[in-house]
């Protein structure tokens, strides 16, 4: 079956197969591997730690090799041959990852054909896992699932990041963006074996998907190989649909929680309006990002750490596809409403005036290496065409570093005026400490 036909997709070229398959390709000989993704997209819901669990479930065997052991000599004997899998979150959507490298088959002795064959693996531990009674095999089940509850107990011990799945609790109640990608520990604990075969069946016949390739491909081959992996009729992902406007709260939800942490973690949320959102300005938010807290040089680390000492570390991130801007602050409980205060200081400076010269350069000069040194890393490279497909604004790597650079102070302090107040705060808070102790 033949592709239909090819676009230019950033640094990719874009197929869609007869069957509605998309491929993002990038045929090159600059690395000495192939390499090829293939991303399901799926609603965040409470299918959430089935879906997650799944990945780890499949790589336990297949109907041909029905052991991990096995699983793992079919992949050496392909000239160490990776197979890797997980998921992650993309806005309102949770996507499974699933993952095969193989060594390039011009550096090998012989030529030998390798690639044909590691795919059909991939093809085999993806479609054909190993059940019994049509069912994974109990005990391999219940061991796979409470790996996966004690993951997501993990997640606590990682402050910083409980932080902030709580702030998405407050934030985002109810809302998909706001669940866990991994489910919850209650989801967890109720997972069934009925439960995770549904998920593989919605996987295999009804999920959205996307491809990616990268490595010395030509387009025949590609196409051939997909429909191998994921044969059958596909929808593409849905069409990125821009977040719904809401008014902010006349006053954030402000929630404090204690801990055994000898480090209390302050992070708060604010929306971002994403209406009518050009490209300029699309980078110009993110240059904003850097110059408030992307950084050693940013506002809040200089602000609050350096010349303040009240945190050990002071930073902001901005999700674009979202449009939510997070702060997060490692500061002694003692100190938390003035960093409170001064997180809001920093951001109402942006708002009044553009940011320096010096600060701007360098919030630049950081993001057009951090984007240019993505050409490096096929894995980088997709994940980056991912995001952009997501959010619907997809160019070259080269093109983006371009497009930052031209980013002005009058550009970062328009876009400023899009930041709506903060809508929710959270910190995990220890015993406070004597200064000094």
């Amino acid at each position: 079956m033949s592709a239909v036909s090819v676009e230019k997709a950033g640094d990719f070229d874009h197929l869609r197969t007869a069957a509605g398959l998309d491929l993002f390709v990038l045929p090159t000989r600059k690395w000495k591997t192939k390499v090829v993704r293939l991303h399901a997209h799926a609603p965040q819901s409470d299918r959430n730690a089935a879906r997650a669990l799944l990945p780890n479930l499949l790589r336990r065997g297949t109907a041909q090799r029905p052991s991990m052991v096995a699983v793992s000599r079919a992949l050496e004997s392909l000239y160490g041959a990776s197979w890797s899998s997980g998921a992650s979150k993309l806005g309102d959507e949770q996507i499974l990852s699933f993952r095969l490298e193989t060594v390039e088959e011009r550096f090998l002795p012989g030529h030998p054909q390798l690639f044909g064959p590691a795919l059909d693996l991939a093809r085999e531990i993806l479609r054909e896992p190993h059940l019994e009674a049509g069912a994974f095999p109990a005990a391999v089940f219940e061991q796979e699932r409470l790996n996966h509850a004690r993951e997501i107990d993990a997640l606590y011990n990682e402050k910083l990041s409980w932080a902030f799945q709580r702030l998405l609790d407050l934030m985002f109640a109810g809302e998909p963006y706001g669940r866990p990608v991994l489910g919850t520990a209650a989801d967890a604990a109720a997972l069934t074996n009925r439960d995770v075969l549904e998920v593989h069946h919605e996987l295999l016949n009804a999920l959205p998907m996307r491809l990616f390739a990268v490595g010395d491909f030509d387009h025949a081959t590609i196409v051939e190989l997909a429909e191998r992996l994921a044969p059958g009729a596909r929808s593409a992902p849905p069409a990125p649909v821009p977040p719904r406007r809401r008014p902010a709260p006349a006053q954030p939800q402000v929630v404090v929680e204690a801990d055994d942490v000898s480090q209390s973690k302050l992070v708060s949320g604010r929306m971002v309006d994403l209406t009518a959102l050009s490209e300029r300005e699309f980078d110009a938010l993110r240059v904003l990002a850097g110059v408030l807290g992307g950084g050693f040089h940013s506002r809040m680390f200089q602000t609050i750490r350096e010349q303040q000492s009240l945190a050990y570390f002071a930073s902001a991130s901005l999700d674009r596809l979202r449009g939510v801007l997070y702060t997060s602050c490692g500061i002694d409980a003692a100190a938390r409403e003035k960093v409170t205060a001064l997180v809001e200081q920093e951001i109402a400076s942006l708002r009044s005036q553009p940011p320096r010269a010096d600060e701007l350069d360098q919030t630049k000069q950081l993001i057009i290496s951090g984007t240019r040194s993505m050409l490096d890393s096929p894995g980088s490279m997709i994940e980056s065409l991912e995001a952009n497909l997501s959010t619907g604004r997809v160019r070259s790597l080269e093109q983006v570093a371009r497009s930052v650079a031209a980013v002005t102070a009058e550009d970062v302090h328009a876009v400023a005026q899009r930041i709506g107040r903060p809508e929710a705060v959270f910190c995990l808070e220890g015993a406070s400490r004597p200064e000094g102790a």
